[in-house]
């Protein structure tokens, strides 16, 4: 597990009321939705990359494609 580090940040008082609803452990719930914000980001940037990469040679694309895919399942980011 990576080392943690703590932080203070500023929500909207009706999403923290919320998460302390539908949760005991808030930095629990603050890593999980910036592991997926970071994940959905990532891959955000991997489609835009594919589809400008895929318009001046496709088959540089798809083996670029395969090669995200396998750096991703190396770092732990997608299964």
């Amino acid at each position: 597990m990576a080392a943690r580090q703590k932080v203070s940040v500023s929500i909207d008082s009706k999403l923290l009321e919320f998460i302390d609803q539908t949760s005991n452990n808030r930095s629990e719930v603050f890593n999980e939705a910036l592991t997926q914000w970071r994940k959905q980001r990532i891959l955000a940037e991997i489609r835009e990359g594919y589809a400008q990469t895929k318009e001046v040679d496709p088959t540089i694309a798809e083996e670029n494609l395969l090669l995200n895919d396998l750096a991703l399942q190396e770092e732990g980011i997608v299964d």
